[in-house]
């Protein structure tokens, strides 16, 4: 019997729960239900509605977090680029053939 090396796919993640979500999307839906399930413990004394709209609130931004993708990248990995490039000294070379303004 003959064995072929097959390459590790390192393009998608790997889904670890049932075959659906992977470990960081898991990770996400669990932070976002504890700091709901906290916001909402924290906060039933004020009233059930505001409890409840922190507790959807919470979910709902672990649920983004996990899920939503923008070109292709996933959010959490968006919003750390992004803050890289606002930090990130740029430089502004002058490609001109004229004598400027």
């Amino acid at each position: 019997m003959r064995f072929y090396r097959v390459p590790v796919q390192l393009e998608k993640e790997e889904k670890v729960f049932g075959g659906r979500i992977s470990l960081r999307q898991f990770l996400y839906l669990v932070t976002g239900a504890g700091a709901g399930a906290a916001f909402f413990l924290a906060m039933y004394k004020d009233g059930m509605g505001r409890a409840a709209a922190a507790w959807v609130l919470c979910i709902a931004a672990g649920a983004g977090m996990a899920f939503t993708r923008i070109r292709e990248v996933g959010v959490d990995r968006y919003i750390l680029m992004l803050a890289r490039f606002g930090v990130m000294r740029k430089a502004y070379p002058f490609r001109g053939g004229g004598k400027g303004w």
